[in-house]
């Protein structure tokens, strides 16, 4: 049976011929009583307290739970996201790679374009040099062999050659230094110093 307090204020003994003191025995019940009250009350504290802590641990215990999903649903999201920039920089990667090769391949194919137009003008350059030798050489030929000297008004040859005709001679001398001119810039101008075409890296 459970008692309280106030069931040992209120205990009552049987009196007996050779029984205890009744003021001792009603002292040492209050005694008690006082002493069962204390513990009463402080285990109903500890009780409440528990149980506070209890409700502490569930709601605890709940937002354990909730960080833990939490925790795992950042974490898959973390892990999606991850994927999906390895996906992309690899697509990345592989569209630059594409676009360098293309890029690489327009570049080879101008180059190529380029060495075969600058060879196409080396041959005509050259070819040109050989006739128009051959042409002032010929007419440079029959000025020699002509017996009267001719009027050297009209003489074909590039821009930076004779800028100004030169009066027509009056004697074979001054024709003989008119044709050596001629020859001598005409020359300068078909064999200049230095190419104005570059070679093609």
């Amino acid at each position: 049976m459970k008692l309280t307090p106030l069931d040992i204020h209120h205990k009552e003994f049987r009196r007996s011929i050779r029984g205890y003191n009744e003021e001792e025995v009603d002292i040492f019940l209050d005694q008690v009583a006082e002493e069962y009250e204390r513990l009463f009350k402080e285990n109903a504290e500890l009780t409440e307290s528990v149980d506070g802590m209890k409700d502490k641990v569930k709601q605890y215990v709940g937002v354990e739970q909730t960080l833990q999903k939490a925790l795992l649903t950042g974490q898959q999201a973390a892990d999606a996201v991850q994927q999906n920039a390895l996906k992309e920089s690899e697509l990345i990667v592989q569209d630059a790679e594409k676009k360098a090769k293309a890029i690489i391949e327009d570049i080879l194919g101008e180059k190529e374009r380029l060495q075969a137009q600058l060879e196409s003008l080396r041959v005509s350059e050259d070819s040109f040099r050989g006739r128009f030798k051959k042409l002032l050489s010929d007419y440079l030929e029959d000025v020699k062999d002509a017996k009267a000297p001719a009027p050297v008004d009209k003489v074909v040859a590039p821009d930076t050659a004779v800028a100004n005709a030169e009066p027509a001679p009056t004697s074979r001398g001054e024709a003989s230094e008119i044709i050596e001119k001629v020859e001598t810039e005409t020359l300068k101008a078909v064999e200049p110093e230095a190419s104005p075409v570059e070679t093609i890296g």
